[in-house]
């Protein structure tokens, strides 16, 4: 769902060219297979398989958990936000210690 509602997102704000990693490979497997299925997530994957195509470029691949420590951390913070937020530039204070972890973890 993070996924489909981060490429809207983008979709909005006439991004071109998008990279979306996902530690969850089932999700990352099942956005690039062709199968359809009627179930609530087989729709979700879907969405963003149709979002994706309306970029100029995509990208979305698997990550080590690991390495994804701010995506993580960013859905931990979402449930206790009574709305949405976003960044565009600069990272919330909340996570610049995580972020600096993953790069260190995926370099």
């Amino acid at each position: 769902m993070a996924a489909r509602e981060g490429l809207h997102w983008a979709l909005q704000r006439n991004v071109q060219c998008i990279s979306l990693e996902c530690d969850a490979l089932q999700v990352v497997q099942g956005v690039g297979s062709l199968k359809r299925g009627s179930s609530s997530s087989d729709l979700l994957l879907e969405d963003v398989q149709e979002y994706l195509r309306c970029f100029g470029s995509s990208k979305f691949s698997h990550i080590s958990r690991s390495a994804n420590g701010a995506a993580h951390r960013m859905a931990k913070l979402a449930l206790n936000f009574p709305s949405n937020f976003h960044w565009f530039e600069d990272p919330p204070d909340l996570i610049q210690g995580t972020l600096l972890g993953d790069c260190m973890t995926s370099s």
